[in-house]
């Protein structure tokens, strides 16, 4: 016996439930898989690009942009309070700058091409 709400459901019941649980499974996997729906990659904060992915805090990444004019400068809020960086533009950073002097590249296996 299956109580919802104190009132024990029936076989038509849990029937319905299913059609409307298929229904919606079947609207969930079309939103989510559906091929004219293109995914697209979120841009990173320069707090997420500076603290998590080189290791600097923000004043030194602030510091590093303004005096290489040659690195991303990433999309800036209008506001002008923010700077968001998409993934290319992160490994560009990641090539470009080297925190106490090491590279923050992962190392190749010699021999194996990439």
């Amino acid at each position: 016996k299956i109580y919802v709400r104190g009132k024990m459901l029936t076989h038509s019941d849990l029937r319905a439930l299913q059609t409307k649980s298929l229904k919606m499974q079947s609207w969930i996997r079309q939103q989510t898989f559906s091929p004219e729906h293109e995914k697209t990659l979120r841009r990173f904060s320069s707090w997420e690009v500076a603290e998590l992915v080189l290791g600097l805090n923000q004043s030194t990444f602030r510091g590093k942009m303004a005096a290489d004019p040659t690195l991303p400068a990433g999309k800036v809020e209008p506001d002008g309070r923010q700077r968001w960086f998409t993934l290319d533009e992160v490994n560009t950073l990641r090539r470009k700058l080297k925190p106490r002097g090491k590279t923050l590249m992962p190392t190749r296996p010699t021999g194996r091409a990439f």
